[in-house]
């Protein structure tokens, strides 16, 4: 069964808030999307430095792997290919953004 966006969208948060230090300014996954692989980052921003790459539970992992594929299904545009990249950033205060990236973007055209 789908999910609508919003669900989507609260799975890759929670995932985020599991990382987040107390005081964190920003959060966000940087990923890679194909129809049946994903390859991410989770990282956060505290004292205005992002931090490495950090590490979630797998079962979580898993679960922001299957948002990401479905959010890029449920956003494919007629005439658009999929996008090939994005990165979703949250704000403690509740705001997010979801930045996508085309392949024709990626390869500098």
């Amino acid at each position: 069964m789908p999910m609508d966006q919003d669900s989507l969208y609260g799975t890759l948060t929670r995932a985020l808030l599991t990382i987040c230090p107390e005081g964190f300014e920003a959060a966000r996954i940087e990923a890679e999307v194909e129809s049946d692989w994903t390859q991410k980052t989770y990282r956060y921003k505290t004292d205005g430095l992002w931090s490495q790459g950090q590490s979630v539970d797998a079962e979580l992992d898993f679960d922001v792997d299957d948002a990401l594929i479905a959010l890029r299904e449920v956003m494919v545009q007629d005439g658009r290919p999929a996008w090939s990249a994005c990165m979703f950033t949250i704000r403690p205060a509740g705001a997010f953004s979801f930045d996508v990236t085309y392949p024709d973007e990626a390869a500098g055209s």
